[in-house]
């Protein structure tokens, strides 16, 4: 799961923050990749979707705590969470770069987004959206949600930053954090939901 011991204590907190810059110019400077390139990698740690010279979405594999309890290896890599951010069967909760996108568009252009579909009584929570993909009319936002999943794969640029994390996911939690600062990227939002 994790390679590296957890950090425990402020001498392993310092050491791992002085690796931040680095872990933040090696994910700035890799190779980009695309649909027509995908990541090949099945490492993890953080990566970014950017447009150009625009950092849009900072990312991260990770260990859920149910696979950790289980004693599994982590699920999620660099080839795994491209996928699901780009997959047309990927659920919303898989491509939440995505979501951010369709619920901008869905603003924008006047489309019912989740919560106005639960208004409207099409659901009763405002998760089942998804669930309406399947129905004679599915909603239109579900087809701005995969736009958004087919825009990121075609459009834009995906960088990884690979490196070893503890098996809590410390590492890799506060590197995304950190890169998104320092990039200050676009759709980069960790307040709760």
């Amino acid at each position: 799961m994790g390679d590296h011991p957890p950090i425990d204590s402020q001498e392993t907190w310092d050491e791992f923050n002085r690796t931040l810059p680095g872990i933040v110019d090696g994910l700035k400077a890799g190779e980009p990749f695309n649909r027509s390139s995908p990541p090949r990698s099945k490492g993890r740690g953080i990566y970014l979707f950017s447009d150009g010279a625009k950092d849009l979405y900072v990312g991260r594999t990770g260990t859920s705590a149910r696979s950790r309890k289980a004693g599994k290896e982590p699920s999620t890599s660099f080839v795994a969470r491209w996928r699901q951010h780009t997959g047309a069967s990927s659920p919303p909760h898989s491509a939440p770069f995505a979501m951010k996108i369709a619920r901008e568009l869905a603003e924008q252009f006047g489309v019912a987004g989740p919560v106005e579909l639960k208004e409207a009584g099409r659901t009763k929570r405002t998760a089942d959206w998804w669930g309406l993909r399947k129905s004679e009319e599915p909603p239109d936002f579900y087809f701005l949600f995969q736009a958004a999943k087919h825009f990121i794969g075609e459009e834009l640029d995906f960088r990884v930053a690979e490196f070893d994390d503890d098996v809590r996911g410390v590492r890799s939690h506060v590197a995304e954090v950190y890169a998104d600062v320092v990039l200050q990227s676009t759709y980069g939002d960790f307040s709760p939901s």
